[in-house]
């Protein structure tokens, strides 16, 4: 698809550098740099997300539960059923 955008002057001519010295197209230049932006912010999402779930803080009878788990594995570690 064609489309029309308005750039900075300083920037476009920025773009004209790189593509010259990487032997592509504006559009190639362009395309790829778009599609990199986009990867990053939906990293940025994800990585934001994560940061949202685990600063929740697990409550008393997960912290409880956790420890028996460790307890549990330990001794089937020690006698070696495992």
């Amino acid at each position: 698809m064609k489309t029309a955008i308005s750039i900075p002057n300083n920037l476009f001519f920025m773009v004209e550098e790189m593509t010259k010295s990487l032997n592509v197209s504006r559009s190639q230049f362009i395309v790829h740099a778009v599609k990199d932006y986009i990867a990053k912010q939906k990293n940025r999402e994800l990585f934001e997300a994560l940061n949202r779930v685990y600063s929740i803080v697990d409550t008393s009878q997960e912290v409880k539960l956790r420890e028996e788990t460790k307890k549990y594995y330990s001794k089937l570690c020690e006698g070696g059923k495992w």
